[in-house]
Order: structure tokens, then sequence, then C-alpha cells
């Protein structure tokens, strides 16, 4: 009985510093063919978190650090996310085939009848915004992009470019599986403050 109670005395306490060192897994995903698996371990590696994806029916399993925003293509092919706050992932399910885009602003991921489209653009001067059919890798580029919106469940987006004209820029929709860019006005003083409903079916403006 002295030895045990020895053993509970050396016991540590728990104090403000030992939770912030506690793992918790949380944020489960499944793929759509319920092939694949994930979840994010927070302070794992302390300060930092963990995304584990593994395959249900295969011995496959990856460890990404400080993974966010992160989804799965529709087809189940692709995984995807933004790693330490500024490099878009995209790994390949069941492999170790993994690329990176350094310093993106973030992605978009639209899906429309089981196609993805993946929309993203560098943080830099060059305002270029690519759009890719996840499904065929087919890629589209669209420069002097300033900001683009997604209107509704549709294949459609609304993007403004800047114009040649100092602070003017001109606002068009692009189709994305025909790629057309529809002009709707040109040459702008567009306000910021962009209007959509929560549909995302109309857009009030103003110039």
């Amino acid at each position: 009985l002295q030895g045990l109670g020895t053993l509970f005395a050396q016991k540590r306490p728990i104090t403000d510093t030992t939770y912030k060192t506690w793992q918790e897994p949380k944020y489960g995903k499944i793929s759509d063919d319920g092939n694949f698996i994930g979840y994010t371990i927070t302070n794992l590696p302390v300060g930092k978190s963990t995304f584990v994806v593994k395959g249900t029916n295969v011995n496959w399993e990856k460890h990404l650090i400080n993974l966010d925003h992160i989804k799965f293509s529709s087809d189940s092919r692709f995984l995807f996310g933004i790693q330490n706050g500024s490099t878009l992932i995209r790994l390949k399910m069941g492999s170790n085939e993994l690329t990176d885009i350094a310093n993106s602003s973030g992605y978009t991921m639209i899906t429309v009848g089981g196609k993805d489209w993946l929309i993203y653009k560098k943080a830099d001067a060059n305002l270029v915004l690519t759009i890719e059919n996840v499904g065929t890798g087919k890629k589209q580029l669209i420069h002097d992009v300033k900001e683009h919106i997604s209107l509704d469940e549709s294949t459609k987006i609304l993007i403004r470019k800047k114009a040649e004209a100092q602070n003017l820029e001109s606002l068009y929709i692009l189709d994305l599986v025909s790629g057309n860019l529809r002009l709707v006005m040109k040459d702008s003083e567009l306000s910021s403050n962009f209007i959509i409903d929560p549909c995302r079916r109309r857009l009030a403006f103003t110039v």
C-alpha cells in the first residue's frame, strides 16, 4: 500500500499548460465512394495539426501537416487542401502522388452533375486565375482577374477583370463547361459592394 501511495503521489498535476498539449481527433470526412476517410488530429505535433487520410478497403495512409479547407473530389480520385495557409495541395488517392502550388491565395471547388472544377489564383501581382476540369485535367487561364464569385448551383461564375484604364474594371460571366467568357460591363468603376441573394441567383452592385 505504501508503494501504491507513492505512485499516486508522483502523478503529474493537470495545469493550464498540460491540456495545451492534448491531442484530439476531429473534422471527419469520407469520400463519395466510401473508399477513403480522413480526420484531423489537433496538436500533432504540438501547436500544429495533422490530417490523416486512409483507405477503408486498402492498406494505404498519408499524414499531412497543417492542412485546412479539405475536400475530396466528387469522383474520389483526389484530395485537395491548403497547407500552412498558402500552399494548394492535391493528393491522388491510394498513391504517393502529391502536387503543390505555392503562394496560393486559396481555391474554390465547384461541383455540378458529378463534375468538378478547381479554381485558384496565386497571391502575386500577375492576377492569373486558373480554372481546371478535375476529371479531364484541362486548364483555362484568365489574366488580370481581381475577383471571382460563384453565382448559383450552375457552371457559371462572375469574374471582375482589371481594365487597361487605371481604376477601371470589366465584368464577365464565365461558362465553365464551354470556357466562353461573356462581357457584362466594360471599363467601369465597379463597387466592391456586390450583393448576392441567398440562392446565389441574383446579383446587385453599384458603379
